[in-house]
């Protein structure tokens, strides 16, 4: 009980009793929490039931959690370069992943996928969703990577080419340049040709566009 925490007598925390009884990740959230000025009487919270209360239901729910999580580590079959303790946190196993970033390449950012499609999964199941398989929520996590990296690839080299693109430049003094560009368009089997005209400061002399009834590929 909270009561039992705090020094007799007062609304202080009894923090060497604390730090004796509880693991130093919960130890700083215990003492960071601020106490309440209210006197009220404790009482135990079940913490995976909305309203604070022990059900069956809820308990089920929390150990078919706890057997799918497991089985999407099964199912992922990542090999990481440590033993993770029971007591670790997310930042605990996150920070370890971390430091071997040089030589386990790639590593972190699947864990991190994957851990991210286990709560994705919690949550959908939590608002009424269908449970998935170990292997369903593991090969979606790491598709999105996939994703991901193509898409900052196409990025990269999308920017890149940007820098190869022709850019216009003027006439010599005392001539006009003229650029033209032309369209096909199926559905209505015509054709279309844009011209401008331009002089040495790029101010436009002419312009003209036209959608024109020829064939394809005339």
């Amino acid at each position: 009980m909270v009561c039992e925490l705090l020094k007799e007598g007062s609304k202080e925390r009894d923090i060497e009793l604390v730090r004796r009884l509880f693991l130093p990740q919960d130890v700083e959230a215990i003492l960071s929490t601020p106490i309440s000025d209210l006197v009220a009487i404790d009482r135990m919270v079940w913490a995976e039931d909305k309203k604070g209360r022990f059900t069956v239901k809820s308990a089920y729910r929390l150990a078919r959690e706890i057997e799918a999580e497991g089985e999407v580590w099964s199912s992922c079959k990542l090999s990481l370069p440590f033993n993770v303790q029971e007591s670790w946190s997310f930042l605990d196993t996150f920070s370890r992943l971390w430091i071997c970033w040089e030589t386990q390449q790639g590593m972190l950012e699947r864990w991190v996928s994957i851990y991210w499609g286990i709560w994705k999964s919690r949550n959908e199941v939590w608002h009424g969703g269908k449970k998935r398989p170990g292997l369903i929520i593991v090969i979606n996590a790491l598709r999105l990577l996939e994703d991901y990296h193509s898409a900052n690839v196409k990025s990269s080299q999308s920017s890149s080419n940007t820098q190869n693109i022709a850019i216009w430049k003027p006439p010599p003094p005392g001539y006009f340049k003229v650029n033209v560009d032309g369209a096909l368009f199926a559905k209505s089997k015509q054709s279309g040709v844009g011209v401008i005209v331009r002089d040495e400061d790029g101010n436009v002399v002419a312009a003209m566009c036209r959608k024109l009834d020829l064939p394809l590929g005339v």
